[in-house]
């Protein structure tokens, strides 16, 4: 997080942090769900899981608004049962920020989302 905020800082801009958790799945693993739908709601509890055990320390940088939020993603392979193909590799971010007055800093975090396409759960 220190590095990210400081090369933030370093641009002169505002920005987000991204952690990417791919290497922090485990070796080998796979999803087996039945649907897209439901192996990418296992891996948003996964970046959850994430910022849930680092929210302390992730929140210090956004409440001292070195950034703007965090965003989280993990890519693994699936087996989706009721896809086409079968295996696939799927990819989920998680936007994560806390609530703001800065409406600047908002305007710049709707426009991330969008990108995303972004669902709020």
């Amino acid at each position: 997080m220190q590095i990210g905020t400081r090369q933030i800082t370093k641009t002169g801009f505002p920005g987000i942090v991204a952690f990417n958790l791919d290497d922090t799945a485990p070796a080998r693993s796979l999803v087996v769900q039945s649907s897209v739908r439901v192996a990418l709601e296992a891996l948003a509890h996964y970046n959850a899981d994430f910022i849930d055990r680092h929210k302390r320390h992730l929140s210090r940088f956004l409440l001292d608004r070195r950034c703007d939020g965090v965003l989280i993603s993990t890519s693994i392979p699936a087996d989706l049962a009721n896809s086409s193909p079968r295996f696939n590799n799927i990819t989920q971010a998680t936007l994560w920020v806390l609530k703001s007055d800065d409406k600047n800093a908002l305007d710049r975090l709707a426009v991330v989302s969008s990108k995303l396409g972004a669902v709020q759960y």
